[in-house]
């Protein structure tokens, strides 16, 4: 499905003018650069949503695969997740990307305040798939107003950020009385970032939610009095380019690197965290075998080394990346 909605989004760049796109994406940074010294105010248009889908979407919906892939995991993927609200949903994408993952989705709404967004979101579903066409329920509102249908996976994607940190915990909770099964949040990579989730995640904690990924417990986090006083726990993918995208970001790079920050909360009390532990780093390989720093279930976050002399360990955890939740080498030693 992604390589058709990309598909559609590049086909409908070129009809549209590479050029004219290339200008309104330089308009929206101007935008945002006005935003945060809280001067101007800025008017979309139909360019400005296709550019910023064209440069934005393939990373978060790699992000968005990558995060739900976890969510999969949780019971039967065909039977546990039937209902699906997306807040913040943009043109819908992680709604597209939990298609691929969950084939018994019945009720899927997206609520987006953008409707240049939902727009193009209605475009896209009716071209990715026969399966998706239809299915979707838009709502183009605020969802600082809107009333949150009760659902089993509730999604918000890359919308915290935009809010300060009194609305972003009042949507959070909002979002987890929806919530039936799984809550799941994803945003961007910055220290900022990793401090509003810290919050959160203690709020829905508080609200008696049991944390699935990345961490691999329900205590207070222990980076940054473990690891790095002045680091932050986040994780990266590296997103392939299209010629298109790099002429409207000017890029020179084929990639791009997205750091980004998420959280799964469960409600159902029988969730728990999958795997011995979470690795939080690129894993870095010597003569001597591989270092990496990881989350374990006992709170605690670590660094480790796993010599090559321990072969099966080393074996398999060689092709491990940052973000990944491998068994530790303890219990491939035993």
């Amino acid at each position: 499905m992604y390589e058709k909605i990309l598909a559609v989004l590049e086909e409908m760049g070129h009809r549209r003018g590479i050029a004219e796109l290339k200008k309104a994406f330089q308009d929206i940074g101007k935008w945002y650069a006005q935003k945060e010294k809280h001067q101007g105010s800025f008017v979309w248009n139909d360019n400005h949503y296709l550019s910023y889908a064209l440069s934005r979407m393939p990373a978060t919906y790699m992000v968005a695969s990558r995060v739900l892939s976890e969510v999969s995991l949780i019971g039967d993927s065909n039977s546990y997740i039937n209902s699906h609200l997306d807040l913040c949903s943009g043109p819908g994408t992680f709604s597209f990307a939990l298609q691929e993952l969950f084939q018994g989705l019945t009720v899927r709404t997206c609520i987006e305040r953008a409707g240049g967004f939902i727009k193009l979101g209605k475009v896209l579903e009716s071209a990715a798939s026969d399966t998706t066409k239809g299915c979707i329920n838009w709502q183009c509102a605020d969802i600082m107003q809107a009333d949150f249908p009760s659902a089993d996976l509730v999604t918000i994607g890359y919308g915290l950020n935009e809010l300060n940190r009194v609305d972003s915990e009042r949507i959070v909770r909002k979002a987890y009385e929806a919530t039936n099964k799984i809550l799941v949040i994803a945003d961007t990579g910055t220290p900022e970032d990793y401090d509003r989730l810290l919050s959160i995640r203690q709020l829905v904690v508080n609200l008696g939610a049991t944390i699935i990924a990345p961490c691999m417990h329900s205590d207070f986090c222990r980076y940054r009095e473990q690891i790095s006083a002045s680091g932050w726990c986040h994780f990266s993918l590296r997103v392939p380019r299209t010629r298109i995208q790099r002429f409207i970001k000017n890029g020179t790079q084929s990639f791009e690197d997205e750091r980004y920050t998420w959280l799964v909360a469960a409600k159902d009390t029988q969730c728990h965290a999958i795997g011995d532990m979470r690795i939080l780093n690129h894993p870095r390989k010597s003569n001597k075998g591989i270092d990496m720093t990881v989350c374990l279930p006992s709170g605690c976050v670590e660094s480790i080394t796993v010599p090559k002399r321990d072969v099966l360990a080393y074996k398999s955890l060689v092709k491990k990346q940052w973000g990944d939740c491998p068994d530790s080498p303890q219990k491939l030693l035993q």
